[in-house]
């Protein structure tokens, strides 16, 4: 099989087959590429204008997930909110919750100004006009108000009962100092917001995956080729011996003269003394058949 394989034609083959492999394998490598660069480029990381992913009152999808908006309006005359049982570093306190009213939709968007420590006085609610840039997250799920009327999840679903207005689906973690509140407490800790995982585009991905299936492809093919080819010369070889073995046996006939000059076999002689000696002994079993007397009738 190795003399085959080593023949021109196969090997003209082979250097085909390679050759569509290391395309192959290099469309491979580009795909692998871009789905790496998905994933170093985070679409989310970009700041855009929230009214270009989410609107007031509208379901909140995977394109407003963890993406950076930046928003203008003004503060809303209500008191802020403070959601219990919040950790940051360890540390137990609450998340102090503004209403800021988006300047060119007028819904109200819940604004996480930040962390303080368990039991601090509530800070004062901001005014004024504001401009603040951060990252959006969907809302919690609803858990109802506290007793004294205490949020216990930052949800669009609790605060409709709290809050008049048209609602955003999800709220706002802002940047840090781009929100000046403080109170009696002091100065708030920024609550961080950490980007998506970024991920492999699975797309790209699978037609990696594809293009490298068909570079391996290619060299088994070449390897069945030459095992068919190494087939065939095995068939026609044994095909050759015995039209060969055919051929001599021929000759030999041939060669041996005509069946008159042949000698005859031994047991000839026997066999007709004893056909000559039943005929003799054996007499013929048919009956004789006796011309009938015709009957005279008087």
């Amino acid at each position: 099989m190795l003399r085959t394989a080593l023949r021109p034609a196969n090997l003209g083959l082979l250097l085909l087959m390679v050759a569509a492999a290391v395309v192959f394998s290099l469309l491979g490598e580009w795909q692998l590429g871009r789905s790496q660069e998905h994933a170093r480029v985070s679409p989310t990381e970009t700041v855009v204008p929230i009214g270009e992913v989410l609107r007031p009152a509208a379901d909140f999808t995977g394109h407003a997930d963890h993406q950076r908006v930046e928003v203008s309006g003004a503060w809303a005359d209500l008191p802020v909110e403070e959601v219990p049982d919040r950790e940051l570093d360890g540390r137990s306190g609450t998340w102090v919750v503004a209403a800021l009213q988006d300047g060119s939709t007028g819904g109200l968007l819940p604004v996480l100004l930040g962390w303080q420590p368990a039991g601090a006085p509530a800070p004062e609610a901001p005014t004024g006009a504001a401009q603040l840039t951060g990252r959006l997250l969907p809302s919690e799920q609803p858990e109802g108000l506290g007793p004294d009327g205490q949020l216990r999840a930052v949800s669009s679903g609790d605060l409709v009962n709290t809050w008049p207005g048209r609602l955003y689906t999800g709220y706002l973690v802002a940047d840090a100092g781009s929100v000046p509140a403080s109170g009696p407490g002091g100065v708030l800790t920024a609550v961080p917001s950490e980007a998506p995982v970024p991920r492999l585009d699975p797309q790209n991905l699978s037609y990696a995956f594809q293009w490298w299936l068909f570079a391996a492809f290619a060299l088994v093919m070449w390897g069945k080729i030459v095992k068919d080819r190494h087939a065939d010369e095995l068939e026609d070889r044994r095909l050759a011996a015995l039209e060969a073995a055919g051929a001599g046996g021929e000759d030999d006939d041939a060669g041996g003269g005509s069946a008159a000059g042949r000698p005859e076999p031994a047991h000839r002689p026997v066999r007709a003394g004893l056909r000559a000696w039943e005929d003799e002994a054996v007499p013929d079993a048919r009956p004789t058949l006796q011309p009938e007397t015709p009957e005279v009738h008087r």
